[in-house]
């Protein structure tokens, strides 16, 4: 078939429907469009070959970039879109429910994305998310018994696949994060799917997207809550080691990164640097006293103020899912308010259908009001869950009332755990950059974080912490 249209384009595409190509024409193209999600590979590769070539030819691709020759046959109206809307019918039909979800259909879906991004909305994200969520209970998920025995995280990843595909899907970087990271925490009960030697199949997928939408990334990750969260920091070095991850690391070297990277990791121990040297001059805490020490981040470790990084991710958690539910909720009070509308414009003339039209008026209306309840219900319930979740940051990130050192020479500014997480986690950044660009300090914009990582490292929490890190958490040896 893509033999015969790339010969004969105009001719196949401007036969009259009545003739015998035109009335074949919709049938090639539903069946390229089902072959997409069919077997063997050989068949879904060459029936995206020639629906890429159609959609070139009708202006209807969404890359610029024409396929060779192109030029020379552009036809000279689009393909109807009721075909492709039919077209696109049946496999939009199977996204309604995850259990029918297979990796063939999910990748037939990924080269249909490739192909007509602009024809889907963020509606397509919100469903894929809610999908993505089934895989946090595993044991529902293998009792369903649809896919092989450690196939089921893969099936969920090929849906994490489809979010870089997404037209204008930046608003998707916060729950896609949080649901993979949930996600990874449930890997080890899938049987047959051993995440003790497998890399977790959510990274890549999920990097390739992220890195799509750097700008939105970078700011996500690089706040204090999240940063200081070994679950978010873990993920985002590991984010940003990636190969694929050249447009986060572009924008982390650039102006904006810069200061950004600058002002959340090492403003912090510059200000206590600073304040210390201040007290000293005042007749502050003595050189080795615990008060003195504990400015710099030394405590001892049953004292560190470690503020539970999973409690975090369990609020997000909770408050994503009602977030969900109240979506759902309205949709579905939407729906029973339409259907109520509905029957009351209906009238009959006889009185027995009257009678009867009367009663599906009444249950309807029952149906309504029980749907607007379940929907304040679920407003409630995220209310909650979103106040428990502000909560939480505005405690983990709130300022000190007072910086600096008081005329006794005492000293408010403190390096907490949070802040030591922050600054370890600037300097691997640091040095993620510079294993990339070898140039990197030497850049214009770079000259800031050369001197900033001089003056620290020549500092005295440095050597204070590296002197007494038996009383530190190991993980901050690495300083």
């Amino acid at each position: 078939f893509h033999e015969i249209i790339f010969k004969h384009t105009v001719e196949f595409f401007e036969a009259p429907s009545s003739t015998p190509i035109g009335n074949i024409r919709p049938h090639v193209i539903s069946l390229l469009f089902r072959s997409l999600i069919s077997h063997p590979p050989q068949a879904v590769s060459a029936a995206h070959t020639a629906l890429k070539y159609i959609l070139s030819m009708s202006g209807g691709a969404n890359t610029e970039q024409s396929i060779e020759s192109s030029s020379s046959h552009r036809l000279p109206k689009e393909i109807p879109k009721d075909l492709l809307q039919a077209c696109l019918r049946p496999v939009l039909l199977n996204l309604s429910d995850y259990r029918k979800l297979t990796v063939p259909l999910l990748r037939g879906l990924s080269r249909l994305l490739s192909l007509l991004s602009s024809w889907f909305n963020k509606t397509l994200g919100e469903k894929l998310i809610d999908h993505l969520r089934n895989w946090s209970n595993p044991e529902r998920i293998m009792s369903d018994g649809i896919w092989r025995q450690g196939e089921e995280p893969l099936v969920a990843a090929e849906i994490v696949g489809l979010f870089e595909l997404l037209p204008q899907a930046s608003l998707f970087v916060e729950p896609l994060v949080c649901v993979c990271i949930d996600l990874e925490t449930k890997l080890s009960l899938f049987k047959g799917f051993s995440a003790s030697t497998t890399m977790s199949p959510y990274r890549l997928p999920l990097t390739k997207y992220l890195n799509k939408y750097a700008k939105e990334t970078v700011n996500f990750f690089m706040r204090r809550q999240r940063l200081g969260n070994s679950i978010f920091s873990d993920l985002f070095q590991e984010i940003i080691n990636n190969q694929y991850a050249t447009k986060i690391r572009s924008y982390l070297s650039g102006p904006e990164g810069t200061t950004l990277l600058v002002q959340l990791c090492f403003d912090r121990p510059i200000m206590v640097e600073k304040t210390v040297d201040a007290a000293r001059k005042k007749g502050g805490a003595s050189l080795m006293s615990n008060e003195y020490l504990s400015v710099h981040g030394i405590v001892d470790l049953q004292d560190d103020d470690d503020d539970s990084d999973f409690l975090q991710i369990s609020l997000q958690r909770t408050l994503d899912e009602k977030k969900t539910k109240l979506h759902l909720a309205k949709k579905g009070a939407e729906k029973a308010h339409l259907q109520f509308m509905q029957l009351t414009k209906t009238s009959s003339s006889t009185e027995p259908v009257q009678t009867s039209l009367d009663k599906q008026i009444q249950e309807a209306k029952l149906r309504r009001d029980l749907a607007v309840r379940e929907m304040e219900e679920a407003k409630k319930e995220e209310d909650a869950a979103n106040q428990a979740y502000i909560k939480k940051m505005d405690k983990k990130d709130a300022p000190e009332l007072s910086r600096g050192a008081s005329e006794d020479g005492t000293i408010s500014v403190k390096m907490t755990r949070g802040y030591l997480e922050v600054l370890l986690q600037g300097i691997l950044i640091v040095k993620t950059l510079m294993m990339w660009d070898t140039d990197y300090v030497k850049g214009i914009n770079h000259k800031n974080i050369a001197s900033t990582i001089r003056y620290l490292w020549k500092g005295r929490g440095r050597r204070l912490r590296l002197i007494n890190e038996e009383r530190m958490n190991p993980k901050y040896h690495a300083e």
